[in-house]
């Protein structure tokens, strides 16, 4: 079983009363299998568009965002039996993210299925100005056979290319996929993963670094690496 906790940072000073929010953006089914599939798995919405949800409710609702997180929620699968089809004897199945439990059970065979939600922690006071998020993650170069550069090389990449565009940072995370020993497909952008039990899988980390306001990558720094990915709420 895995317990999930809260860190809070915090700065030393008179108190300010403050009172703490969070609010989670789950992925939503985007296309459904087929009734009569057996093994099929919906289609589920892109991170790009839960990170584009979550930066329009925090300028929409004048939120006082502090910080953005990936957290990896348990997908429960349902039999549903649909009205129409009852005597038919047809079973449909349901999927839920229930990404307010704080515990989760270490059993694949069971729980194979898992979903990336970003959650949101803000300050319940009016912000007159909230941050225009955008965002742009750092995949670590492949450099052999399940090799890959280390954190610190990847950082140099972030940080070279924060002073090359004179970004605001407004949040910094971490976070990890799945990846298959010859697999060329950038899983990067997908809100759900299925834990495989086959043998030479492994994960790598991915930097994202979250921004507050625009700004302007140059033409010499966009070419700079091919591993990096931007988007801006617009």
């Amino acid at each position: 079983m895995f317990i999930s906790m809260f860190r809070v940072f915090y700065l030393y000073g008179s108190p300010v009363k403050e009172t703490i929010g969070i609010e989670d953006f789950v992925p939503e089914i985007t296309k459904r299998p087929l009734d009569h599939s057996l093994t099929g798995l919906p289609r589920w919405e892109p991170q790009s568009q839960l990170l584009e949800r979550a930066g329009h409710w925090i300028q929409d609702n004048k939120i006082n965002a502090v910080s953005i997180q990936t957290i990896d929620c348990d997908i429960e699968q349902h039999n549903q039996v649909v009205p129409s089809d009852a005597l038919m004897g047809k079973h449909r199945e349901k999927w839920s993210v229930d990404s307010q439990s704080m515990y989760h059970l270490n059993v694949m065979e069971i729980k194979p299925y898992r979903a990336r939600v970003v959650r949101v922690a803000y300050i319940n006071s009016s912000c007159l100005e909230p941050p225009k998020l955008s965002w742009n993650q750092f995949l670590p170069v492949k450099i052999g056979y399940k090799v890959f550069e280390t954190t610190y090389q990847t950082v140099e990449r972030v940080i070279a290319w924060l002073n090359a565009t004179g970004a605001q940072i407004f949040a910094i995370e971490t976070y990890s996929i799945e990846q298959g020993p010859e697999s060329k497909i950038d899983h990067s952008d997908e809100s759900t993963y299925t834990i495989s039990m086959v043998s030479g899988k492994y994960w790598k980390t991915i930097i994202r670094v979250y921004f507050a306001g625009d700004y302007k990558v140059p033409v010499q720094v966009s070419q700079m690496s091919r591993t990096e990915k931007v988007c801006t709420v617009t």
